[in-house]
């Protein structure tokens, strides 16, 4: 079972500056309102503003919105990257994200060395990391680079571990943001065909994208987001 369920969530960015550089912003947001807002004298922005939604298995949700409208936040959140301010979020199943494809790789250590962290970070037994460090291996097709430090690595091959590194795992519940094509032609087909396994099988996925096709041919729910509030399309 997996299910995501949000009360009265918000959160609030704090817009940190000098004292000299906040007179003249400080005015404006006092006068204008809108998405900005002052407490004790401190000026804030809403990037999620009292949502309230729940999510179960069998929903595809496609979210929309230009950009600054609170997606890419909505979506950390859920991924753990950022705590509410206030509400309660709720969820039930494993969560896999790609939302940032480089999100917790090393360029400073190798491509074996990254492989270990990540087995780490998702406590894999000894034998759990052999068979996903072979799995990256055979993925990523960089078996003659892989004890090299991914600093010396071209962006084309960072783009090929990052990916076999954060698609290795099914979850129940996938968040992407924005879809994306690794590599050249044959490697984009195999990455392209991982996402749509993975995506076929997760129990609850979410995808954000300015691209409508992407979001008709794999949601069959609609969010819109504006001013960092959502409204079901």
């Amino acid at each position: 079972m997996a299910q995501i369920d949000l009360k009265n969530i918000s959160i609030y960015f704090p817009l940190l500056e000098t004292k000299g550089a906040r007179s003249l912003k400080s005015h404006i947001l006092n006068k204008v309102g809108g998405a900005f807002f002052m407490e004790k004298k401190i000026p804030y922005i809403k990037a999620l503003d009292n949502i309230s939604i729940n999510f179960n298995s069998g929903d595809r949700i496609g979210l929309v919105g230009h950009n600054g409208s609170g997606k890419s936040t909505f979506l950390k959140l859920l991924a753990g990257v950022y705590t509410p301010t206030s509400g309660e979020l709720n969820i039930q199943g494993q969560i896999s994200s790609i939302l940032d494809i480089y999100m917790g790789l090393d360029i400073e250590l190798t491509g074996y060395e990254n492989t270990k962290l990540r087995s780490t970070l998702n406590n894999f037994s000894k034998e759990d990391f052999e068979k996903f460090y072979n799995n990256v291996l055979e993925f990523s097709e960089l078996q003659s680079f892989i004890d090299l430090p991914v600093k010396a690595y071209s962006n084309g091959m960072r783009l090929r571990l990052a990916f076999a590194l954060a698609t290795y795992i099914q979850p129940s519940i996938f968040l992407i943001d924005e879809m994306i094509s690794v590599g050249d032609k044959s490697f984009a087909k195999k990455s392209e065909n991982r996402l749509e396994e993975i995506i076929k099988k997760s129990k609850i996925l979410i995808i954000a994208s300015h691209n409508r096709d992407i979001l008709d041919k794999y949601c069959n729910k609609i969010v819109e987001f504006e001013n960092g509030q959502i409204k079901i399309l």
